[in-house]
């Protein structure tokens, strides 16, 4: 067998095997699930839950579509001209946009964590 498999496919597939045999030994109704809320608290943590994933999502979007964007923009082919990004050195108005914008999506998280 060592012959015609290295050790370590004959190690990862033994690990893989254990990580498949050990999730097939889970119970058919776990105990406890965030999916599925059986108290009060644990629906408003749910929801809580829900908005951040909400909020993460929205922001991974504009990050990637403003990434895409200055990728084409400023990528390079050939026979074409060149374009350079604009200088954005000592730009005050970026600069607070950079410390402002996470400030206020941590505030956004924050507010709903905090008991009245």
């Amino acid at each position: 067998m060592s012959d015609r498999f290295p050790a370590g496919h004959v190690r990862s597939t033994r690990c893989l095997l254990a990580i498949v045999a050990l999730a097939a030994c889970r119970s058919v109704q776990p105990p406890m699930t965030t999916m599925a809320p059986k108290s009060d608290l644990a629906s408003w943590i749910h929801t809580l839950y829900l908005q951040v994933i909400v909020w993460d999502s929205l922001i991974l979007i504009l990050v990637g579509t403003l990434l895409a964007l200055g990728l084409f923009r400023y990528s390079t082919r050939a026979g074409s001209e060149r374009t350079t990004p604009p200088d954005s050195h000592e730009r005050l108005d970026l600069e607070v946009a950079w410390t402002v914008g996470p400030a206020l999506v941590l505030l956004a998280i924050a507010i709903p964590t905090v008991p009245a």
